[in-house]
């Protein structure tokens, strides 16, 4: 927990929960003492801070779900169950664990948020997670999920996602839908930017792999007897 914490610019998104929900600040994590207990101790103390904290039941039942589906025995389930937590805020609750949990899990995360009755916060956040893990996950995602992409930031994932998934006709027809005025233009030109320098890297990658083995037939062909010497005459009677 505590690398993944810090690959996602140390804070994960249930300590983005536990700060909205009063507990700790931006100065002041109190969720990074919190969360992951680390005994019984501190196990209790977590779930009063959670039952003490200015959110509503549903909402804190949501946060004592996402502990509980730690323990990976269905026992989550049956929580959701006794506490009628609606089936959105479930998988809402499960996809930020599973976006906390590693980049094996990000696909079970962007098949959850790409369910058209959850509403997820931390926008920005999702997609950099996402990114993480894979470029097509992100695609994926933008083109399930349908998410809103007006921070320049969250642009600049989908296009590099579109890059790095060598979909250059998409993302050149995408760059194409944002304003030519040189006052709103500069998102247009950072993004015939990316996919130039895209395209030169790619060329200058299959340059290299080009010349390489080029330069390795050169070599067998100087120290194989097979390429150097002229075939033997074939015998007359073998045709």
């Amino acid at each position: 927990i505590a690398s993944r914490r810090q690959s996602l610019g140390s804070m994960l998104f249930f300590d983005e929960l536990l700060q909205i929900a009063g507990l700790g600040s931006e100065h002041e994590p109190l969720s990074n003492h919190l969360y992951p207990p680390t005994d019984a101790v501190s196990f209790k103390r977590l779930l009063m801070a959670i039952e003490g904290c200015e959110w509503d039941e549903m909402k804190r039942d949501c946060l004592i779900y996402y502990i509980l589906k730690h323990w990976g025995d269905g026992r989550e389930k049956d929580f959701a169950g006794r506490r009628h937590i609606p089936p959105q805020f479930v998988s809402l609750s499960s996809a930020y664990f599973y976006l906390d949990s590693g980049n094996e899990d990000i696909p079970t995360a962007v098949a959850l948020l790409c369910d058209i009755r959850v509403k997820p916060d931390f926008m920005s956040k999702i997609l950099r997670t996402i990114s993480l893990a894979s470029p097509e996950l992100v695609l994926q995602f933008v083109s399930v999920g349908k998410p809103v992409l007006t921070n320049h930031d969250d642009l600049d994932v989908y296009m590099g996602a579109l890059c790095q998934s060598s979909r250059i006709m998409d993302a050149w027809l995408y760059q194409r839908k944002f304003p030519e005025d040189p006052e709103e233009g500069c998102i247009r030109k950072r993004f015939i930017d990316m996919i130039l320098d895209h395209c030169l890297i790619r060329a200058f990658a299959l340059c290299r792999c080009l010349r390489s083995w080029a330069d390795c037939y050169h070599a067998c062909s100087q120290t194989s007897p097979l390429t150097t010497q002229a075939p033997p005459r074939i015998p007359v009677f073998s045709i």
